[in-house]
């Protein structure tokens, strides 16, 4: 599969429309027409993360948190940070992260910790605020559930 074409599948679930104004959800590191046979999915992206991901073979990886959350002021082994990305790049692992847009989802992260710790937790469950911008296919979006 195309990484593209894996993208629309993932944001399908978790559109970028729903992540808060200060986040930055989607594509960072990849190109678009590379194609997808494994993929990895993780918390936050580590070196130990991106090891895993080239003896596993995989060309994707799914990091809830993004890895590029402030502008680089370069791409070198200098910095971690920096050290990091250049090593996803040089491996051709694409890099993507859903974040706030996945918290917000119907059935997305928030609803899944609702449910780990709520019995019948889908009648309970209600936004905290809707999310900004809902698309009107995405119904029951939300910044947080109560």
């Amino acid at each position: 599969m195309k990484l593209a074409q894996l993208i629309s599948r993932i944001e399908s679930l978790a559109p970028p429309a729903l992540a808060e104004e200060w986040d930055r959800v989607g594509l960072h590191v990849g190109r678009a027409d590379a194609e997808v046979r494994v993929g990895l999915l993780c918390i936050d992206l580590t070196d130990a993360v991106l090891e895993e991901a080239a003896e596993a073979g995989a060309s994707l990886v799914v990091a809830y948190h993004p890895p590029i959350f402030k502008p680089l002021a370069a791409l070198t082994d200098a910095e971690p940070k920096q050290r990091l990305i250049l090593g996803a790049a040089e491996r051709g692992i694409a890099v993507y992260s859903p974040h706030t847009a996945l918290d917000a989802a119907a059935g997305g992260v928030n609803d899944w910790l609702a449910e780990a710790v709520a019995a019948d937790v889908q009648a309970q469950v209600r936004p905290i605020r809707p999310a900004l911008d809902e698309p009107a296919d995405v119904a029951g979006a939300a910044a947080g559930r109560v």
